[in-house]
């Protein structure tokens, strides 16, 4: 043999224990023979351990971390029917795999089963296709509130921000040799101003013979948003206002002009 290749130097991280990262291929000028594979002892065999050769693939023994470890050297040996052999060392990387969301905040008040955001995986190898869940794990506090369709998140009820603020998931990317890898998320709801729901006066009652431009009335919205300022004035319509213009109001003040 003259040479010895792999299919592949490179894999994801989170790919499963006992995966095939590379398949192994010889340049031999005897078209005949046939080859085997070993992991040989020598210069650049320092992961050798961590790797299994079954046929004429490579599988590692341990689901790859990139933090932790974000490459291997092995030392490969392939050996023909002559018991002739040719050896090579390989440096293998591992990419970094994370599951993105096309925006981790949204606004509240959106319809119930809206889309919240587009998922893709970082380090996709184009080869593969990717399917997405939501996973038990760390994280996952508000999975049950949520669905994913296809690559959409969406939001099982519309949200509101005086009620919940923030969004923890925990979500997949398994790809179509089946390995996983899962991470968590925090979604922010973006606070937006929200429309008054109500509003009351102090009394729906005055005396008489009180002094012109007395206050009779003080309002108050009801509005979820707090920290909101708020202005009065009259509307009329087919059905009430006849009154209006024996009134003023002056801040949140309904005063009686005589």
């Amino acid at each position: 043999p003259t040479a010895l290749t792999l299919s592949a130097t490179s894999f994801n991280e989170s790919v499963n224990a006992g995966s095939t990262v590379a398949n192994l291929s010889t340049t031999d000028a005897d078209s005949s023979d046939t080859h085997s594979y070993t992991l040989v002892n020598g210069s650049g065999d320092t992961d050798n351990n961590s790797f299994t050769i079954d046929g004429a693939t490579l599988k590692i023994n341990d689901s790859p971390d990139h933090e932790t470890k974000s490459s291997y050297n092995i030392r490969l040996q392939v050996t023909d029917s002559g018991d002739e052999s040719y050896a090579k060392a390989f440096t293998l990387t591992v990419d970094e795999v994370d599951v993105s969301l096309s925006s981790t905040n949204f606004n509240e008040n959106i319809s119930a089963n809206s889309s919240v955001a587009t998922l893709s995986t970082i380090g996709a190898d184009s080869s593969k296709t990717y399917t997405y869940s939501l996973v038990s794990g760390s994280g996952d506090t508000d999975n049950s509130l949520f669905s994913i369709d296809d690559d959409q998140l969406k939001i099982h009820e519309s949200p509101n921000y005086e009620e919940k603020s923030s969004y923890k998931i925990r979500i997949q990317s398994t790809d179509s040799y089946g390995n996983n890898y899962s991470v968590a998320k925090t979604l922010l709801v973006n606070d937006v101003n929200d429309a008054p729901t109500n509003w009351s006066v102090s009394s729906l009652n005055f005396d008489e013979n009180v002094p012109a431009n007395s206050t009779v009335i003080t309002l108050t919205a009801v509005d979820e948003d707090a920290s909101d300022s708020h202005t009065y004035k009259f509307v009329s319509s087919s059905k009430n206002g006849p009154d209006n213009d024996y009134f003023e109001i002056v801040g949140n003040e309904l005063k009686i002009k005589e």
